[in-house]
C-alpha cells in the first residue's frame, strides 16, 4: 500500500493488504468534548441514530488525516454549530471489542463552562442531534452507556493535572504522559 492512500481506496482498487496487516485488530478511534456548566453538570447529546446519551463529538476522519482535536472541533460545529477551538486533552480511553462493536480509542477534549447564552444557542445543523440536556455526574449513567459513564466520571474526578489513560472507562495508573515521570527506574530524558 503506498504512502497516503486509505483503506478504501485500497479496496476500491481491489488491492490486498499484506498478510500480516491485514490480522492486526481493528479499532474506531473517536473524539468527544466533555462540557460542563456553572452548576457542575455535564452536557450530553441525544443522538437520532442509537438509543444511548452521549457527549458531542465522533469518529475520527483518519484516511484524510484528520487529528482528533480536528474531529472534536469539527463535530462540534457540525452537531451542534458551536464554532469554538477544543481545550486541552483530558483522557485517553482504550475500550476493548464488545460482541456488538469493534475495539474503541476515545480521545476526550476539555469543551470548559457553558453559559446559559453557550446553551441557548446551540442547534442542531446536521439532524444528528435531537436534544441535549446538562446532568448531574451522578445522573450521567441514568443516560449513557455504562462505560461513557465511566469515562466522563474518571475524567471529572482525575485529582491531578494533564493527561489521564483510561481502559474501559477505568484509570490505568499509567498516567506518566503529562510530564515528567516519578519512576526511580527510568532517567528522565524529554524529547523535547
Amino acid at each position: 500500500m503506498g504512502r497516503g492512500l486509505s483503506v478504501a481506496a485500497v479496496v476500491a482498487s481491489g488491492g490486498e493488504f499484506p498478510a500480516w496487516y491485514a490480522a492486526l485488530p481493528v479499532a474506531v478511534s473517536a473524539a468527544g468534548v466533555l462540557f460542563t456548566d456553572g452548576h457542575d453538570r455535564v452536557l450530553l447529546v441525544r443522538t437520532t441514530y442509537k438509543d444511548d446519551w452521549d457527549i458531542p463529538g465522533g469518529v475520527i476522519e483518519v484516511d484524510g488525516g484528520e487529528t482528533p482535536a480536528a474531529a472534536a472541533r469539527r463535530e462540534l460545529l457540525e452537531e451542534l454549530g458551536l464554532d469554538r477551538e477544543v481545550g486541552d486533552l483530558l483522557s485517553i480511553d482504550v475500550r476493548p471489542p464488545q460482541p456488538d462493536r469493534r475495539a474503541f480509542v476515545a480521545f476526550l477534549f476539555d469543551g470548559g463552562v457553558l453559559t446559559p447564552g453557550d446553551v441557548a444557542g446551540i442547534g442542531f445543523p446536521d439532524g444528528e442531534i435531537a436534544e441535549v440536556r446538562l446532568v448531574s455526574l451522578g445522573e450521567v449513567a441514568r443516560f449513557t452507556d455504562a462505560a461513557l459513564a465511566r469515562r466522563i466520571r474518571s475524567t471529572l474526578l482525575h485529582p491531578g493535572p494533564g493527561l489521564l489513560f483510561l481502559s474501559d472507562g477505568e484509570p490505568t495508573g499509567d498516567d506518566r504522559g503529562h510530564g515528567p515521570h516519578d519512576r526511580p527506574d527510568r532517567a528522565e530524558r524529554p524529547v523535547r
